[in-house]
């Protein structure tokens, strides 16, 4: 019994080899290979090619992003254009309705028996550069895998984002309303001004640095907050387990003596530290 799996197995692999190889001889023997995976009797096969760029201008209005498994950054330039870095098969992406989605191509390459192979492209980031900081007045975007998510130097009324794990990143904003939606994610906010500002977190850090806050709600599971040098009216901040740090105790106590409520900034720490400096 052993012997036969033993048998099986080995011309399987066999098999896989000699696909492999007339795969690399279509592709160009020098390509190599990345990443081999199995699952449900199908092998997707990551070639080892350069990282190539697809670049578009942008025409029309963007109210609603929408990403898998890929990064995104958007900074202000000289026009309005999208850029995509992926691997191997042009990624398809499309603008309508006011909404981007990009979406990942498979190549078939063939089969024997059982078993399909195929080529994947593989999104790595999407660049949104505007040449106008004011280019979005309401804007959502939405992750559905691991992105790393990157802001910069916008002016808009509403900003919304949701990212389910990685990270967040919010530089020169200026937004009359931000909610920020995380599951695992890391949050980062320096140099804006944020009239309200919620923040739904479940596990990881927040970090708001040189930022006008003037209301909002930060809830937190588990994780740290640490506040740096900002100028705070109003916040409140609810945290189950984990940790306060707040670096800014001269500005925070001049708008203290400032609201008749004594309510600029409410904490409640079910289990966990705070601090204060």
């Amino acid at each position: 019994m052993k012997t036969r799996k033993i048998i099986s197995t080995a011309c399987f692999l066999i098999t896989v080899g000699i696909v492999l190889m007339i795969i690399g001889g279509m592709n160009g023997a020098s390509m190599g290979l990345n990443v081999i995976k199995t699952e449900q009797n199908s092998i997707e096969v990551i070639p080892n090619k350069k990282i190539k760029t697809i670049e578009q201008k942008i025409d029309g209005s963007i109210k609603d992003i929408e990403l898998e498994n890929y990064d995104l950054q958007i900074k202000k330039g000289t026009e309005n254009k999208i850029s995509i870095s992926y691997y191997q098969q042009k990624p398809e992406f499309e603008l309508a309705n006011q909404t981007l989605k990009v979406k990942e191509n498979e190549q078939g390459l063939g089969s024997i028996g059982n078993f399909s192979f195929s080529s994947k492209s593989e999104v790595l980031q999407l660049v949104l550069t505007v040449a106008d900081s004011t280019f979005f007045d309401d804007l959502t975007v939405n992750s559905k895998g691991s992105s790393y998510l990157e802001i910069n130097d916008l002016t808009l009324s509403n900003l919304v984002i949701n990212n389910k794990n990685g990270s967040i990143e919010i530089n020169n904003v200026t937004s009359e309303q931000m909610a920020l939606q995380s599951r695992n994610s890391s949050i980062e906010i320096t140099d804006s001004v944020l009239p309200l500002l919620n923040i739904e977190q479940r596990n990881g850090d927040i970090e708001i640095t040189d930022t006008t806050l003037a209301a909002g709600k930060i809830t937190q599971r588990n994780g740290m907050i640490d506040f740096e040098n900002n100028l705070i009216d109003g916040l409140d901040i609810q945290i189950k387990q984990g940790v306060i740090d707040i670096d800014d105790e001269e500005v925070v106590n001049n708008h203290y003596q400032k609201r008749s409520t004594n309510q600029a900034l409410t904490i409640n720490i079910e289990k966990g530290s705070f601090e204060l400096n």
